[in-house]
């Protein structure tokens, strides 16, 4: 019987020991339940904020794109003007460059005894013995 006592005992002490290990490890049911849902808030709070940064990312590259897009158009139209203008400026080099020559050719011609004839007829010089012959009107 002292036993049997004593194993009632050591059970008791064990039970003892159990229950409060357990209590230790085992959370009340309703405590449970609340910390599982603020673990999923927490979770979901982390979700939503990841999605909205990476949609303010996206946002920003997004109009990032868009700015650049519109330089580029920019840029491109003040190249297609620089071109316009380079090709306007190309005709009138060619033009003037056309100038220059009929000008150094018409400074070889005054330069000839040709010229310098043509120029005395039109003062009405005549060589010595030429004649001019009018018609009457």
């Amino acid at each position: 019987m002292q036993r049997a006592a004593s194993q009632n005992s050591n059970r008791r002490s064990v039970e003892h020991r159990t229950s409060q290990r357990s209590n230790v490890r085992t959370v009340p049911p309703g405590t449970e339940r609340r910390t599982s849902t603020k673990r999923l808030d927490m979770i979901r709070r982390k979700r939503i904020k990841n999605r909205r940064m990476i949609l303010s990312v996206s946002i920003v590259a997004f109009l990032f794109c868009v700015v650049l897009g519109i330089q580029m158009i920019q840029k491109y139209n003040t190249l297609m003007e620089l071109r316009e203008q380079e090709h306007k400026l190309q005709k009138q080099y060619q033009a003037e460059l056309e100038l220059s020559q009929e000008l150094k050719d018409k400074e070889a011609y005054v330069k000839t005894d040709e010229y310098v004839e043509e120029m005395a007829r039109r003062l009405g010089l005549l060589y010595p013995n030429e004649i001019i012959f009018k018609a009457d009107k």
